[in-house]
């Protein structure tokens, strides 16, 4: 068993992080050794903490929150799902029960995806463009469900 192996293993015991967390920290741990930040650095730049806190995270001594594992994505430039799927799929679960920019909440995973499609379009044009689009595919009216709508309607 490798050194790092045991540190994990070991901070599990002491911790009682469940295992899906222990791995999300080896992922993590992984990716961030990839990258050229130190973890005071990282700290600093993506609000995380200071060296010590970040390392808490890389080495299974902290769970790793929504907060956090978003921070880690943006500034190593990957996916939470490459770091927690397990983090992924609970906010993915979460993300039906939000009410978009739009104003608008979906009822169905293709009204989700709509949603999602026209709180990224930039400008009001953008927005009316993807409505059009969505609208007919996703969950369009007379089925029970109202249109996404633009988010300065």
């Amino acid at each position: 068993m490798s050194r790092d192996t045991c540190h994990i293993v070991f901070s599990m015991l002491i911790n009682k992080l469940d295992q899906w967390q222990i791995d999300d920290a080896a992922r993590l741990k992984q990716i961030f050794e990839r990258s050229e930040y130190t973890q005071e650095a990282f700290g600093i730049e993506y609000g995380i903490g200071n060296q010590a806190m970040v390392g808490q995270y890389l080495n299974a001594k902290r769970p790793l929150n929504l907060a956090a594992a978003g921070k880690f994505a943006q500034g190593l430039k990957v996916t939470i799902d490459e770091i927690s799927p397990t983090l992924a799929s609970q906010i993915r679960a979460l993300n039906s029960l939000i009410t978009h920019e739009t104003g608008y909440t979906p009822v169905s995973k293709k009204g989700e995806i709509a949603a999602r499609i026209v709180d990224a379009m930039s400008t009001e044009a953008q927005q009316d463009k993807a409505i059009k689009i969505v609208t007919t595919l996703a969950e369009p009216e007379g089925n029970g469900h109202d249109k996404p709508k633009r988010a300065t309607q």
